[in-house]
């Protein structure tokens, strides 16, 4: 640049060093690019200017932050304007989608259950120059400072298929397939997520599954992905009582899955064993549950008690809570017994707990029967009608002539 002032005999050269911002390298854009433009420039007073284009149908652009989406193919003229009506432009060629490319998806396997973690296939859509494309961001670095930028339309559709026919289950009671766009990445993608409830045939399912892509005319290649389904835990609830001190937890599933289940006692670790499997067929596994003797000794009915059974292959932790109950004469019903808070029922109580403090056989028969009774009847069996059946008890061993008594008085 050459300098001087008029009038005087003073002249300069100062060397100055510029180029072109070559920072847009594409050749063209493809349809569903997200493109994110940036302007160093400002006005004199630091305002920031805005952008348009000359076609929102192929290119619809935030005024403010410059970034867009290509919605169609065709050409476009992007403009940033500032406020002292200076203003800069670029032509732009969008092409259609030609080719769906997929990336490395975020886990390995697939898995039905929802605390699973979210399993997401990248795809890459292409144009017929840009082959080698690893994203469909658009920027001056490959980043964009918006990440709160949020895609609601997408230009493809994703189809999750069983890789092998499956009879019995339909393909959406097990999986959803969804499309999204992660700006952080610069990639759309399918996001595969558990559909329906876990049921038996879900847990034995033999298949894998792939995931098919697909805009306008254009499909992508079926992309497999490893299966492995969730275990099936039969009952809600483990019911045990002093007749029944043994129950099996049944778990269906594939036999891969099976031989790494778990289970085992949670809370009230003293007053519960879980052996097994001890029977073990080609898609089911049944694990005893038992109630200990020290549950009788130091436990009552509201004890807390819980199972886990755990699949640490399909992320499952599941856990179960064992029922106990009163159903025979053998000590349980006397705890139940005691909670009966009625004066009137006090001396028939003492007169049980003093023959059982005894060891009076005819006290824990006779108990069974009234504080299983009156469990049943929610405490309205009448005060006289225990009275006789206590007295009658306690004189009497034969326990066909009990039960009959029981009967006729009720």
């Amino acid at each position: 640049m050459d300098l001087w002032e008029v009038g005087y005999d003073c002249r300069d050269w100062i060397n100055l060093v510029w180029d072109r911002d070559e920072w847009w390298a594409y050749s063209a854009l493809t349809v569903g690019d997200v493109v994110c433009f940036s302007m160093p420039l400002s006005s004199i007073d630091g305002v920031r200017g805005t952008w348009d284009t000359d076609n929102e149908n192929i290119l619809s652009l935030d005024p403010t932050l410059g970034i867009g989406r290509v919605r169609t193919a065709g050409n476009v003229i992007v403009k940033y304007h500032l406020p002292s009506s200076v203003s800069t432009f670029i032509e732009l060629e969008a092409l259609p989608v030609t080719s769906i490319k997929f990336l490395e998806p975020s886990n390995k396997t697939l898995v039905n259950t929802v605390v699973s973690p979210n399993f997401r296939v990248p795809i890459v859509l292409e144009n017929s120059r840009d082959t080698d494309k690893i994203g469909n961001l658009i920027s001056r670095n490959g980043t964009c400072p918006f990440t709160h930028y949020r895609t609601t339309a997408f230009p493809f559709m994703c189809e999750i298929r069983f890789d092998s026919p499956v009879a019995d289950v339909d393909v959406q009671d097990v999986f959803a397939a969804s499309q999204d766009f992660d700006i952080n990445t610069g990639t759309y993608g399918c996001v595969i997520l558990p559909s329906g409830t876990l049921t038996v045939n879900k847990s034995v399912l033999h298949t894998n599954f792939s995931l098919h892509v697909f805009t306008g005319s254009v499909f992508s290649q079926p992309f497999k992905i490893p299966f492995k389904p969730a275990m099936y835990v039969h009952s809600e609830q483990v019911n045990l009582s002093d007749a029944r001190m043994a129950a099996y937890v049944t778990v269906s599933g594939r036999p891969d899955i099976l031989k790494q289940v778990r289970v085992y006692p949670y809370d009230g670790k003293d007053f519960l064993t879980v052996s097994g499997p001890d029977v073990m067929e080609t898609n089911k596994a049944y694990y005893q549950v038992r109630l200990t003797d020290k549950y009788w000794k130091e436990a009552d009915l509201t004890t807390p008690m819980s199972i886990i059974v755990n699949s640490e292959v399909t992320f499952q932790n599941i856990e179960r809570f064992p029922k106990c109950a009163a159903q025979s004469p053998k000590g349980l019903h006397l705890r139940q017994f005691e909670d009966v808070k009625s004066d009137e029922l006090h001396a028939v109580q003492t007169k049980f707990l003093s023959h059982v403090k005894t060891n009076n056989e005819k006290a824990l028969e006779a108990s069974y029967f009234v504080s299983h009774d009156l469990a049943l009847a929610e405490n309205k069996v009448p005060v006289q009608v225990l009275r006789a059946v206590s007295s009658h008890f306690i004189d009497h061993l034969d326990m066909e002539q009990q039960v009959l008594m029981v009967k006729s008085l009720q």
